[in-house]
């Protein structure tokens, strides 16, 4: 049950028929700043609906998107994107919704993404099926590329890190958001892979 602005208390149930079927995505918040991806978009997609428990803001002030350029308070959140917010507590929510496309639209320069689903080699899997994608990634001055992972040590400090695994391999992985930086806006595409 849910709790509205006068107090009254409400049930949503929602009903598909011979729609496409829901998907789910569980997000755990850790007190303090958080980047939550969302690798589809939401059924109720406003920020209250998603980041609020029995009637009460899980967030304090206000959750943060990064478009073009700059921050800017959001309102929605769509399947793609990441965004900023600070929890008062550790907490795990649960929401439905659909991915509703294969691809993500990176402006040039940086871009804030949650991806669509898990790449395990981001450089092997975007130079050999996407080389024009591919291309377009920014690199940094020892060749590296330009993606970086929002993540938490075992203390609970937060730190970016290059979005690389024990192999040295780029990998992203849908439960953590990213900084990706292009030279050129261009559509990312995701693909599921075993």
């Amino acid at each position: 049950l849910q709790t509205d602005a006068n107090g009254q208390k409400y049930a949503v149930f929602r009903i598909t028929i011979g729609g496409e079927s829901d998907d789910m995505q569980d997000i755990t918040l850790k007190s303090g700043w958080n980047l939550v991806p969302f690798k589809l978009t939401p059924t109720d997609n406003g920020v209250n609906d998603i980041f609020s428990k029995d009637g009460n803001a899980l967030y304090t002030g206000v959750v943060w998107e990064f478009t073009g350029g700059r921050y800017i308070e959001a309102k929605t959140v769509q399947a793609g994107k990441a965004y900023w917010l600070y929890s008062k507590a550790n907490a795990t929510i649960q929401v439905t919704g659909s991915r509703g496309g294969d691809s993500i639209s990176l402006e040039e320069g940086w871009n804030l993404i949650g991806p669509l689903c898990d790449v395990n080699d981001f450089e092997a899997t975007y130079k050999t099926n996407y080389p024009d994608v591919f291309s377009k990634i920014a690199t940094n001055e020892t060749g590296g590329l330009e993606i970086y992972r929002f993540d938490y040590d075992d203390k609970g400090n937060s730190y970016y890190t290059l979005a690389v695994d024990a192999t040295g391999a780029y990998k992203l992985d849908s439960r953590y958001g990213y900084w990706i930086k292009t030279t050129q806006a261009v559509d990312l595409p995701f693909i599921e892979t075993e």
